[in-house]
This record gives structure tokens, sequence and C-alpha cells, in this order.
């Protein structure tokens, strides 16, 4: 029995030219990517030899807040004698110490000086406290990393594209520096999408601010 007929529903919409997913087909979809997957997690972990050691893996902090659980929970799945090492810092942190050997892989913010396999691409937005407003203060007071990093080149150059006037009441190598700076109503900041939406009490701010396309 075909799987259209064990579902008692048409997967497919069919005409003399073309083949394409009904609506049904089209909500099995997900289901089945997640049963592929699943397989293959199967299959790697029990043909393959019981691998043991250690890998060290780097990168900034709110990728690995944000980005890297179901990755890490896949690979632990997979490997699970095999012992993970997290380095939180800055890409510009990272890059020499991949190229010293000192980490066995690392996600960076993609810049001139990053090599690799290019992973995702993720809108930034600023956002602040909706209780402090501090977007209504003039200048733009701003919570930022430090120098050197992609986050604050690309934060700066729409600041300074969009003729924002702006001046920075925080600077920190860690996201929980300038985090802090912001929940305490003292500055907005620049952030991942995927770290806004982890903080729902927080606001984005749109209207009149710069806008990313600068970057």
């Amino acid at each position: 029995m075909g799987l259209e007929e064990s579902i008692g529903q048409p997967l497919f919409v069919r005409d003399t030219r073309n083949l394409e997913l009904g609506q049904t087909g089209k909500a099995l979809l997900p289901y089945a990517r997640r049963l592929l997957n699943l397989h293959d997690e199967t299959w790697t972990a029990l043909v393959q030899p019981e691998v043991q050691g250690e890998i060290t893996i780097g990168a900034p902090d709110d990728y690995i807040s944000s980005l890297l659980p179901d990755v890490l929970r896949k690979f632990s799945a997979i490997y699970p004698r095999v012992m993970l090492k997290l380095i939180c810092a800055q890409s510009t942190v990272l890059v020499p110490m991949l190229a010293d050997n000192r980490i066995d892989m690392a996600f960076l913010s993609r810049g001139s000086r990053t090599k690799g396999s290019f992973v995702r691409s993720e809108q930034m937005v600023w956002a602040g406290t909706a209780e402090a407003q501090a977007w209504l203060n003039k200048p733009l007071p701003v919570a930022i990393f430090e120098k050197g990093g992609e986050a604050r080149l690309h934060a700066e150059r729409s600041l300074k594209g969009s003729q924002v006037g702006y001046r920075i009441v925080c600077s920190s190598g860690s996201l929980i520096g300038w985090l802090t700076a912001v929940e305490a109503g003292l500055a907005v900041a620049a952030l991942r999408s995927a770290v806004f939406h982890a903080i729902l009490k927080w606001s984005a701010v749109r209207k009149g601010f710069p806008n990313f396309s600068h970057s």
C-alpha cells in the first residue's frame, strides 16, 4: 500500500506536465525531514565505531546560546563519549586560536580575515527595554562590542550611514556585559534577531532608526 493510500489523501497535485506538493504533502514535508534526520543520526550512531576523546569548539557567546544547542545535541547523540570544550570569545579572538590549532573548530562572524563554510545569515535589529525607552535620548546611547569585531563594525557603519548622532555608553567583549547596560536602561544595542527573540521583554526599535542595509 502506498503512502497516499495509507493516509487517504493525495500528496501531490498532478497535471500532464507538472507534479507539485499539495496541501497534505506540504503539511507532511517537515515531519518527513525530521524522520530522515533521525534515521541518519541512528545509522551513524550504530554503524560508526565508537569515538572517544575531546573536541574544542569556539564561538561568540551569543552564537553559543542561540544557535548551537541543536547542533551540540545532535553531535552528542552521535558521539556520546566525546567531551566538548567550549570557548566563548569574540571572532577576533578565535581567529588566531584557530590558526594556531588551539581550538579544533569555530563558528565566526564572517569578515575579511575569516575562511570556511558559510552557515547562515541573520538580520540584526536595534533593541532596548520598553520601560526605559533609551532610544528617545539624543545623542543615541549605545551599548556595543569592543573594537575590532564584525558586529561593532556593522553597527557603527549603520549609525554613520543613517547620520544618527550617538555616543557609546558601554563597550564590552562579552554579550552579557552590554546586555546588562541595556537591561539597566542605559542604552540600546544591535542584536542578532535570534538573540532578540530570546529576550521577549525587550522592544525592537524600528521607526526612525538606522537600517542595517548600510552594513
